[in-house]
C-alpha cells in the first residue's frame, strides 16, 4: 500500500473515533479559542505602578488573561491592533518619549511674538509613557491603561512637595495639522494668505493671528490621561480628563496654558482631592475637595518672565471682598516631555461659586458677556447696567442700586485694580462678576447681589516698564472712562469716600510695600528652584526675573504716596 492510502485509512479511523464520542467532541469545539465568548473586557496589569524609581533601568511586565493579546504605545497614541504587540518585558531606561524637535517646535508659536528661541533638546530628563490595551480572542477591547514612569529620578528630591502632573493624549490631537490644539496649523495657513489677514499683518498684532491654538469650545477639547504625583515618588491620582487650550494672547507662546475638565461623564472622571491646602468654603467652612475644572496657567502677560506674578498678587488679596483663585506651583510633563512650570489654579466658573458659596443657580458676566445664567442672566445684567445711565448721587437711585450690588465687593475690586495699576482693566477687559438667580434667605451669598471675581492681574505694577503701569500713572481716570457703571457709582459721595479709603487701606494693609516685598521674595525663592530648568527650554533668565522683582517692589514703595497725593 502507498503512504497516501495509509494516511487516508488513519484519517478515517480517527474520524470514526471522534464520532463515537460526539458530546465530548462538541464540547472541545465549543471551548476552542475561536468560538469562546462572549468575552469580558479586561484591563492590562502592570508589574509596577506609575511613579519615579531610583533604578536607571528596569523591566516592565504587562499581563492579561489567557488568550488575550496586549498592544501598547510609548508616544501617547491610543493603542490598537496596529500598535506594538507585547511579547516581552519593556525596558524602561533613560529618557522616554522625546517628541519635541525643532520642526515640531516651530509649529507651536509665532516667532514674531515670542522673542526666545525654544530649545527642543535641553538636558532635562523626560518620562516614559506606556499606554496598553488587551484584546480578547473575539476582538473585544478592554480599557486603555496609561502609566507614567521616571527612571533614575526621585520626584521628591527633584521637586519637593511641588505637584508633578503628567498629561497624556493622542499626539495627533495636540500637534496634528488640521485638529492639533497646540499648533498654528491649518487655520493659520489658510488665514495668512487671505484678504482678511492684511490689516492684522500691517498692525503686527501677532497674538491675534488666527490659528488652531486660538480655537475654543468642545470641538477643540481632547481626551487625556491625568496623573498627579503630589510631593511623592508614588502616584497620587490617575484620572481621565478633557483638555483645552486656555488664555488669550499667551496662546501664541509655546509654553501654553491648559484647561483640565473633570466632569464625571464617562469620558472624564470626577476629581475629588484637596488640590489646594486649607482651601475652604466661604459658606460652610468645610474643605473644598471637588473640582470640575482646573487651569495650568503659563502666567499670561508674564509667560516669558516672572510667571507667578498674578498668583502672588492674588495671594495677598485673598481676604478682600471679592473672589480670588487659589494657586500653587506645578510641573507638567506632556506626553512624557518635560513641559515646564505652571501655576495650577482654580477656574472662576459655576462650580467655583457652588463650592465656595453654595449657590447653584447663578448668573456670571465676564467682559460684557453672559457666561452662565442664559436668558435670565442676560436680563439681570441688563437690569444692572441701567444704573450706568442713572444719577447715583440721588438717594432713591442709590438705594435701589444697593439692593442688587454688593457695594463692598465693588469698592474693593475697583480699588485693587486702580492701586496695582492694572493696564488690562483700563478697558472692558478682565471684569467678571456674579449673582445668585434664586434667592435663599438661609444663604447670605444667595441674596441676589452682584459680587466680583479677580483674575489676570499681572499686567500691572511696572510691567514692561510702560507708562500706563508706572507708580505715577493716573489709572483711576482711565478706569472711570472705560467703566460707566463704576463711573456712575463714583458720583455718589458715600461710595467715593469709601473708595478712596479702600485705596489707602490696601496700601497700608495687604500691599504694604515692606510686606509685599517680603512675600514676593518668598515666592521667588521657591520658584527659582524650578525656573532655571524651565528657562533651559523656553528661554528667559533669573537675572531678568530679578529686574522684574525690583520693578515691582519699587512700584509698591512709590504707589501709596501717589495715591494719597491724588486723593487730596
Amino acid at each position: 500500500m502507498t503512504k497516501i492510502t495509509h494516511f487516508r485509512i488513519a484519517s478515517f479511523i480517527l474520524t470514526i473515533s471522534i464520532c463515537l464520542n460526539i458530546p465530548g467532541f462538541l464540547t472541545a469545539c465549543a471551548n476552542s479559542p475561536e468560538n469562546e465568548g462572549p468575552y469580558d473586557p479586561a484591563s492590562v496589569e502592570f508589574s509596577r505602578d506609575a511613579g519615579a524609581y531610583a533604578e536607571k533601568s528596569f523591566k516592565l511586565e504587562l499581563t492579561a488573561p489567557d488568550g488575550y493579546q496586549i498592544y501598547y504605545t510609548t508616544n501617547g497614541e491610543i493603542p490598537d491592533t496596529t500598535s506594538e504587540k507585547y511579547r516581552k518585558p519593556i525596558q524602561i531606561s533613560g529618557n522616554g518619549n522625546n517628541w519635541l524637535d525643532s520642526e515640531t517646535a516651530s509649529t507651536l508659536y509665532l516667532e514674531e511674538y515670542y522673542y526666545y528661541q525654544i530649545d527642543a533638546t535641553p538636558d532635562i530628563p523626560d518620562a516614559w509613557i506606556i499606554r496598553a490595551v488587551a484584546y480578547a480572542p473575539d476582538g473585544t477591547a478592554g480599557p486603555v491603561v496609561t502609566k507614567t514612569y521616571f527612571s533614575g529620578l526621585s520626584l521628591e528630591e527633584e521637586y519637593g512637595d511641588v505637584a508633578v502632573i503628567s498629561l497624556v493624549t493622542d499626539p495627533e490631537g495636540l500637534l496634528g495639522y488640521e485638529k492639533g490644539i497646540m499648533v498654528k496649523g491649518k487655520i493659520y495657513d489658510e488665514w495668512i494668505g487671505s484678504d482678511e489677514s492684511k490689516e492684522l499683518l500691517e498692525e503686527a498684532l501677532y497674538y491675534y493671528y488666527p490659528a488652531n491654538y486660538h480655537q475654543r469650545g468642545k470641538d477643540w477639547e481632547r481626551e487625556a490621561s491625568f496623573e498627579l504625583f503630589d510631593g511623592s515618588d508614588e502616584l497620587t491620582l490617575a484620572l481621565n480628563c478633557g483638555i483645552r487650550m486656555n488664555g488669550n494672547m499667551s496662546r501664541a507662546a509655546p509654553h501654553k496654558s491648559f484647561r483640565l475638565y473633570f466632569r464625571g461623564d464617562g469620558k472624564s472622571d470626577e476629581l475629588i482631592y484637596p488640590v489646594f491646602n486649607d482651601l475652604t468654603s466661604e459658606q460652610t467652612g468645610e474643605e473644598i475637595t471637588d473640582y470640575k475644572c482646573l487651569i495650568l496657567r503659563n502666567g499670561g502677560n508674564c509667560s516669558q518672565t516672572l510667571m507667578y506674578k498674578d498668583a502672588w498678587q492674588q495671594s495677598l488679596l485673598k481676604d478682600m471682598n471679592f473672589s480670588t483663585q487659589a494657586g500653587r506651583l506645578a510641573i507638567l510633563y506632556l506626553n512624557g516631555e518635560y513641559w515646564g512650570a505652571y501655576v495650577l489654579c482654580e477656574r472662576l466658573d459655576e462650580e467655583y461659586i457652588s463650592s465656595h458659596y453654595g449657590v447653584e443657580n447663578v448668573a456670571i458676566i465676564k467682559e460684557d458677556e453672559v457666561q452662565s445664567g442664559g436668558d435670565e442672566g442676560q436680563r439681570l445684567y441688563d437690569e444692572l447696567m441701567k444704573f450706568a445711565d442713572m444719577d447715583l448721587s440721588e438717594e432713591e437711585n442709590w438705594n435701589e442700586f444697593c439692593e442688587i450690588m454688593d457695594i463692598s465687593s465693588m469698592i474693593d475690586y475697583y480699588a485693587v485694580h486702580v492701586y496695582i495699576g492694572n493696564a488690562d482693566f483700563r478697558t472692558d477687559k478682565n471684569i467678571q462678576f456674579w449673582r445668585s438667580i434664586d434667592i435663599d434667605p438661609d444663604n447670605p451669598y444667595a441674596d441676589g447681589k452682584w459680587r466680583y471675581m479677580l483674575f489676570d492681574t499681572e499686567y500691572s505694577s511696572s510691567l514692561y516698564d510702560e507708562e500706563t503701569t508706572s507708580p505715577e500713572y493716573d489709572t483711576l481716570t482711565d478706569v472711570r472712562e472705560a467703566n460707566p457703571l463704576f463711573d456712575a457709582a463714583m458720583e455718589n459721595a458715600e461710595f467715593s469716600d469709601q473708595f478712596y479709603n479702600a485705596l489707602e487701606q490696601i496700601g497700608t494693609g495687604p500691599m504694604d510695600a515692606e510686606k509685599a516685598e517680603e512675600s514676593l521674595l518668598e515666592w521667588a525663592n521657591l520658584w527659582n528652584l524650578y525656573l532655571a530648568k524651565q528657562q533651559l527650554r523656553f528661554g528667559g533668565s533669573l537675572e531678568q526675573d530679578e529686574i522684574e522683582i525690583r520693578n515691582i517692589t519699587d512700584f509698591y514703595r512709590e504707589r501709596l504716596d501717589y495715591i494719597n497725593d491724588k486723593a487730596e
